[in-house]
């Protein structure tokens, strides 16, 4: 028998919330075992949310759904869109949260601003260890996975990028690239969030860091492309390491290294806990300098790359739903 699923993701949005549930879904449609499809929330009708019902903007049902995954979040979901996840009960088969945000409290996990209204909740971080049996720890989704290089740079090309939000420490890798090497390129990617300073002031802020960190040795890219998980990607895989040194202080995982992992270049990051996924396999900056990352940082990138691979999630996901009883 094959079940039917259905994937409720947010509104499209320059978004690292709205991509990750895109990713999600690309990733979890293909299995033997289910049928998965996909809706934005915007095109549903919210009044019939709120029934049980899944009615599209042509006013069709369609079949019952023995699972819904929701890419809820209380702001891009509730707040914006209005839509009550307490009334998810209502439907008939079962309903599960996917998390890209922080879980507090392993043994008691409670999702921020979320009520606890869903049958089970998807966490996209491997590294929890959850004491309350409805929380799932869940590889980090991968948009697609390459395994070789299109060529190695002569000059060493160190490669970061980001939404901008304070304490990135995008000048940090400035000054790492300017104390290690006679010559290297810094490229930093700054796209415009949809949702977040709105007039510029703390990008103009991180410019000027940048340009203060940079040594004469130091060649500084800035862009403010906004890319597609597959052109991002591919940004990446011309660089011959990726690195991110966030400062901040925040319990969540970083989902901007994703990409870089996804390209198979060696990636360097901090030892703040938001990197845990990644330190995990590896040493942090600067711990493991950046030289030393480009030598052998390629290996617990291929290792990485396994861990999160498209199999092992539907494997994950085929575990969580099934063996769990919820069928």
């Amino acid at each position: 028998m094959t079940h039917r699923f259905l994937f409720v993701n947010t509104r499209e949005a320059s978004c690292s919330i709205y991509e990750k549930g895109l990713t999600f879904y690309e990733l979890m449609k293909s299995s033997p075992n289910w049928k998965m499809d996909y809706s934005e929330v915007q095109f549903l009708n919210r009044n019939e949310l709120h029934n049980g019902r899944i009615v599209g903007p042509d006013g069709r049902s369609p079949p019952q759904y023995d699972a819904i995954i929701w890419n809820y979040h209380p702001y891009t979901m509730r707040e914006m869109e209005h839509i009550d996840c307490t009334q998810f009960y209502k439907f008939p088969g079962v309903n599960y949260c996917m998390v890209v945000e922080e879980i507090r409290d392993d043994a008691n996990p409670v999702v921020d601003n979320v009520p606890d209204s869903f049958n089970g909740y998807i966490v996209l971080d491997p590294t929890k260890k959850f004491g309350n049996p409805r929380f799932h720890a869940f590889p980090r989704v991968l948009p697609k996975i390459v395994t070789s290089y299109k060529f190695v740079p002569k000059v060493p090309v160190i490669g970061c990028y980001g939404y901008v939000t304070v304490d990135k420490g995008f000048d940090l890798i400035v000054k790492a690239a300017s104390e290690e090497f006679e010559q290297s390129i810094v490229r930093i990617n700054l796209p415009q969030a949809a949702y977040s300073d709105q007039n510029k002031a703390l990008l103009n802020q991180v410019l000027d860091t940048c340009r203060i960190a940079a040594r004469d040795n130091v060649e500084l890219r800035i862009t403010h492309d906004f890319m597609s998980n597959d052109e991002l990607i591919d940004w990446c895989s011309q660089n011959t390491v990726n690195a991110f040194f966030y400062q901040r202080h925040i319990l969540g995982i970083a989902a901007a290294p994703d990409q870089a992992i996804a390209s198979g270049r060696p990636i360097a990051v901090s030892s703040n806990p938001t990197f845990r996924h990644i330190l995990q396999y590896q040493k942090p900056y600067p711990e493991m300098s950046l030289r030393e990352t480009i030598e052998n940082g390629g290996e617990y990138v291929r290792q990485i790359q396994q861990d999160w691979s498209q199999e092992r999630c539907i494997e994950r996901l085929t575990e969580i739903i099934f063996d769990s009883g919820e069928e």
